[in-house]
């Protein structure tokens, strides 16, 4: 896969190119259980700032993110209030977003370990694998279907949801994307091609996106 700028090296993480347009993103630190330190974390900003500029590029795959896919064996926790401090870095943030104050409170406030089946019924995991492999090949499938989409449309639906996460008002929400992002997708190609595809009852022919 060619891309237009080479993504950042890091020994926190390996690369791979598993699908067309579909970068995969692998934490590489067995003998730390996978733990980042704060190095790792810059590292990884880095990745992240080169994915949301290469045009090219349509998906990334890693641990964590817009979706939650994990094995049987996974756990999860917050324990740092077991060793006298708190979720500094925007877990506790997050967390309560997500699941809300009440579950937030109780894993937040425990530290107890979560299961991938209490994630699951706490929406902060979508599927659940027995292994290693069926869990790449889950999450892959995921992407193959994310893959097929229009690049704009994706974009901005992954701003959408982003900025009614953050921001917490659905009108400002909507107004903020709909100023941002609406006269750019309803006058670009992809718009135009989608709409031909289905009367002419066809694949998209997707181009690279302007947005």
């Amino acid at each position: 896969m060619s891309f237009s700028s080479s993504p950042p090296e890091s020994p926190f993480y390996t690369l791979s190119y598993p699908e067309q347009g579909v970068l995969l993103a692998t934490i590489n630190r067995p003998g730390h259980m996978n733990s980042i330190p704060f190095q790792g974390h810059w590292d990884f900003e880095k990745l992240w700032t080169w994915f949301e500029n290469e045009v090219l590029c349509k998906l990334l795959s890693s641990p964590g993110g817009d979706m939650g896919c994990c094995i049987t064996k996974a756990r999860f926790s917050l324990p740092e209030a077991k060793r006298g401090i708190y979720a500094a870095a925007g877990g506790l943030a997050r967390l309560m977003r997500i699941v809300g104050l009440q579950i937030a409170s109780e894993i937040a406030m425990t530290g107890r370990v979560i299961s991938p089946e209490e994630g699951k019924a706490w929406q902060f995991v979508n599927r659940i694998t027995k292994t290693h492999e069926s869990l790449i090949e889950e999450t892959l499938e995921l992407a193959r279907e994310i893959s097929q989409l229009s690049p704009d449309a994706l974009i901005v639906t992954k701003a959408g949801l982003r900025e009614a996460w953050e921001t917490g008002n659905v009108e400002v929400a909507v107004g903020n994307i709909r100023a941002q992002y609406d006269r750019k997708i309803y006058g670009g190609e992809n718009l135009a091609e989608g709409l031909a595809a289905f009367r002419e009852k066809r694949k998209p022919n997707w181009v690279k996106s302007q947005l």
